[in-house]
């Protein structure tokens, strides 16, 4: 594994996130410089449960620390995009079986779209919006029990993409992951990384 800093065991040192950094899956690379983190995953890489054969991907690879029992997670997200399903997202990761992820995705149809997949043993895989720029804000939430999903064009106005929940969970995780289910890899990018350990104020606005 290449790295450029390190910081909490032995992986980027994020200013402002919480101790305990892991990675579920190491990826090819990873830099973090000057508050950018790139993570370069390999080839045939996905978290995903099909809901028609069951057949499991859990080879992405994904850099994530404890949240709180409420937070926000947001980044400013791009990622290269040669092949379908390549992609940037922010995850939350309850268990192998139960977690989230709203991504930048190239999608089926060849285009950039934010993409959300929801798993509770299967997963459960929306097409939203289709994305015209270079990059787009994404937000994980949790009130309560509800996890909510966002995404917006300039980081002040939001617009809700779905919000669901994963029951009754132990500690969840929270960070950010790069895939490449079809080609021969992808790196994704985030900027203007925040945590905050309290949830949204307005749930189904995402402010």
């Amino acid at each position: 594994m290449e790295q450029q800093q390190s910081g909490v065991g032995g992986v980027p040192g994020l200013v402002g996130l919480a101790e305990g950094m892991e990675w579920l899956v190491e990826p090819v690379s990873w830099s973090f410089d000057e508050g950018v983190l790139s993570i370069t995953a390999g080839a045939k890489t996905d978290w995903f449960i099909s809901p028609t054969s069951g057949a499991r991907a859990e080879s992405a690879p994904c850099l994530t620390f404890p949240a709180g029992s409420e937070f926000t997670l947001t980044a400013l997200v791009s990622a290269s995009m040669k092949s379908r399903w390549d992609a940037g997202a922010l995850m939350v990761f309850a268990d192998r079986e139960n977690w989230g992820k709203i991504a930048f995705e190239k999608s089926a149809y060849q285009e950039p779209t934010i993409v959300s997949v929801v798993t509770k043993g299967v997963s459960d895989d929306c097409n939203g919006e289709v994305w015209k720029g270079q990059g787009v804000w994404l937000r994980i939430g949790k009130v309560g029990k509800g996890i909510g999903l966002y995404n917006s064009a300039d980081g002040v106005k939001w617009r809700m993409v779905r919000v669901f929940s994963l029951g009754e969970t132990g500690d969840l995780r929270v960070g950010f992951e790069a895939q490449s289910p079809t080609g021969q890899g992808a790196t994704a990018t985030f900027r203007e990384i925040s945590y905050r350990a309290r949830g949204i104020a307005d749930q189904f606005m995402g402010e």
